[in-house]
């Protein structure tokens, strides 16, 4: 690896594929790692020493200049005579990996919206309507790892590092496919669903790992704790604008309408567990979902200013 190349990504100005390139160089051997140190102590020993001169005498490009052309001999008195000062003294330096760890993108969706992202190694994923989404600076190193609370369609790229999906419930962890996670932490049940390729659901709520096929959906009930395997029988599905009801019950039912037409509804405590819904609409409005809700279940409803709605049993 060119000492030019190492000092770009030091100072902050390579780019995201100079970023990619050093990063798996540094992993190559412990004596790269020792040279990249040693760059790195040279880097910040200059600042240091720099500091009572700068402003009179020298500007940043020369001291950056004449960093460039000293050598590794010359440099390393003074990485030596630095190096206790710098680890004890200035703990504020951290490494690039402690600093990126906690340099996290976050992504928050209002209701009634979704948003569709691309991450760093080309996978993208599309967000449903009141769900946060975070991945670290470190994604891509390691393992390609993302946090999601709410719903999520990924479509992963292939590649060597495992991409994993964690949830407060269970993670999915997948080399390359098109699948479906819904995690909201106010839902009663939390679901993935797999289109193609094959990914893993690990629920540590109960300890167990299922495998699933394409097609097949695994369901947990956070009250019960009862997972289920099913077969996925409707190709339509939230990110082609339809709204999706598969064997929901009219609390789960209730919560995506809300999610979706930005609404509070109140159910009557005797309709739980009564009422199960399973249909696909497109561009319905909100009095439409209510009436084919009134049409399948003994139900009324009630819409009062607008954003509240009241439903009872008949």
């Amino acid at each position: 690896m060119d000492d030019n190349q190492l000092l770009k990504f030091i100072a902050g100005d390579a780019t995201f594929e100079e970023q990619q390139k050093v990063i798996d160089w540094f992993g190559e051997s412990d004596e790269n790692k020792k040279t990249f140190s040693s760059l790195k102590n040279l880097s910040v020993a200059a600042e240091i020493l720099s500091e009572d001169y700068q402003k009179n005498i020298f500007r940043r490009k020369t001291i950056t200049k004449r960093l460039y052309s000293w050598s590794f001999r010359a440099a390393s008195v003074l990485i030596i005579a630095l190096s206790f000062f710098y680890f004890g003294k200035k703990n504020e330096h951290k490494t690039w990996m402690e600093v990126s760890k906690h340099q996290n993108t976050e992504i928050s969706v209002p209701l009634g919206e979704s948003v569709s992202l691309s991450l760093p190694d080309g996978s993208t994923v599309k967000l449903n309507s009141g769900s946060t989404f975070r991945y670290s600076g470190l994604y891509g190193y390691n393992m390609r790892e993302v946090y999601l609370e709410g719903e999520g369609y990924f479509k992963v790229k292939k590649g060597d590092k495992k991409f994993v999906v964690k949830t407060a419930i269970f993670n999915i962890e997948v080399y390359g496919t098109v699948f479906n996670v819904s995690a909201y932490k106010d839902d009663r049940q939390v679901s993935a669903s797999l289109y193609s390729g094959k990914v893993e659901v690990k629920n540590f709520s109960k300890s167990e790992d299922i495998i699933l096929k394409p097609n097949s959906c695994y369901t947990f009930d956070k009250i019960t704790e009862k997972s289920e395997v099913k077969n996925i029988t409707k190709k339509q599905n939230w990110t082609e604008s339809y709204f999706v009801a598969e064997s929901d019950d009219i609390d789960s039912f209730v919560k995506k309408i809300e999610r979706k037409y930005k609404v509070k509804i109140i159910v009557n405590p005797k309709l739980s567990g009564k009422c199960i819904y399973t249909g696909t609409f497109r561009s319905e409005s909100l009095t439409d979902i209510l009436n084919n809700m009134a049409l399948a279940s003994p139900i009324k409803y009630e819409i009062r200013n607008d954003n509240i709605v009241i439903i009872n049993p008949i």
